[in-house]
């Protein structure tokens, strides 16, 4: 018998039939079957029974499984008629391997997918998904993917397998207005390593291109400078060597304040 410590585990059949007479050198065959529900340590003990002594047989096992966990994405503000493109990650946090076969994408006119699926994850691998943000009306626009695995139905939602997508588009400039590229910081405050400038437009228009970043304290210091490049939608700036408290981010005539936490 088993101690049913875990119920994962159960006999099957044992060959011969019990009771059973063993002479010397005889032997008898007791199959055990392992079914996980999830990806944790499994152990139970399976007693046999004589007319002399009882015997415990240790069962150990883990069950092995993928698990699919996926980023949101905000593409921020941009203007009405233009496009922006950004990476999505999508990550096994598993112990097996998966296959990331398809997705269902609510708005399918504002937003797309760009990159060719399937993409197969083994445990702890990223997937970086291309996707476009495009629009010519202003407004605040939101959606959602539902991204699709070959996981067992039961682990396939454990984690996280639906990414919500948001983004505003912005007025578009008028004929032969001057462009001023805003930007926003994202996250803001933040205590990690990096922070994301993302310009308005999804790009930095031609006439802009070559202006610096600047990020400087409360005193006036400058702690950070970066040349922009025309074309580019984001830029990432290390914020990792900072001490806590507030800062302020220049690009061209405008200026914003990010606050660095613990």
């Amino acid at each position: 018998k088993l101690t049913n410590a875990d119920t994962s585990y159960r006999i099957v059949s044992v060959n011969p039939l019990l009771p059973h007479s063993l002479a010397a050198g005889d032997s008898l065959m007791v199959q055990v079957c392992y079914t996980p529900s999830d990806s944790l340590r499994h152990r139970d003990s399976l007693i046999m029974a004589t007319d002399c002594f009882s015997l415990a047989i240790s069962l150990d096992a883990h069950g092995s499984t993928g698990l699919i966990d996926a980023a949101d994405l905000d593409f921020g503000p941009i203007h009405a008629g233009d496009t922006i493109c950004n990476k999505l990650q999508v990550k096994n946090v598993g112990s097996a391997p998966f296959t990331l076969r398809g997705f269902f994408l609510a708005d399918t006119i504002n937003f797309t997918v760009t990159s060719s699926l399937p993409i197969s994850l083994k445990p702890g691998n990223i997937a970086s998904v291309n996707i476009c943000f495009h629009l010519q009306t202003e407004g605040n626009y939101s959606s959602g993917i539902d991204w699709l695995t070959d996981l067992e139905a039961s682990f396939a939602h454990s984690i996280k397998s639906h990414s919500a997508l948001s983004g505003t588009a912005n007025p578009k400039l008028g004929v032969g207005s001057t462009p001023t590229t805003s930007f926003s910081i994202h996250p803001n405050p933040a205590n990690g390593n990096f922070i994301v400038v993302r310009f308005s437009s999804g790009r930095i228009p031609a006439s802009e291109a070559g202006e610096t970043l600047i990020m400087f304290d409360v005193l006036g210091r400058e702690v950070y400078r970066q040349n922009i490049s025309s074309e580019i939608s984001q830029t990432e700036i290390p914020i990792r060597n900072l001490s806590e408290g507030v800062y302020y981010i220049k690009y061209g005539s405008i200026t914003e304040k990010f606050v660095k936490i613990k």
